[in-house]
């Protein structure tokens, strides 16, 4: 799998939880929270993508699946809302 690839199936799950967070309680500032996001995202970009393996991006693929999923037993009422992120297997 190319770099490109694996560089875009990555963020999509980092930006799928950053959007998760906020679907689940818009109102709330939690910097601390949002500032661990963004470390996140940086440090997704300094990782040597030759030596991630198609396993460990699906591995990190599925955890978010497991995520949105679990998310969707304790908040009910946002699964509509979603259903509609996170990766498409």
């Amino acid at each position: 799998m190319d770099v490109i690839r694996k560089r875009l199936r990555l963020s999509s799950c980092v930006m799928t939880i950053f959007e998760v967070h906020g679907h689940l309680d818009p109102g709330q500032d939690d910097s601390i929270l949002l500032h661990k996001f963004e470390q996140l995202k940086t440090a997704l970009n300094s990782v040597d993508l030759d030596k991630i393996s198609e396993n460990d991006v699906q591995e990190v693929e599925d955890a978010t699946n497991r995520l949105l999923k679990e998310l969707g037993l304790f908040y009910p009422e946002a699964v509509p809302k979603l259903s509609s992120l996170g990766s498409k297997h």
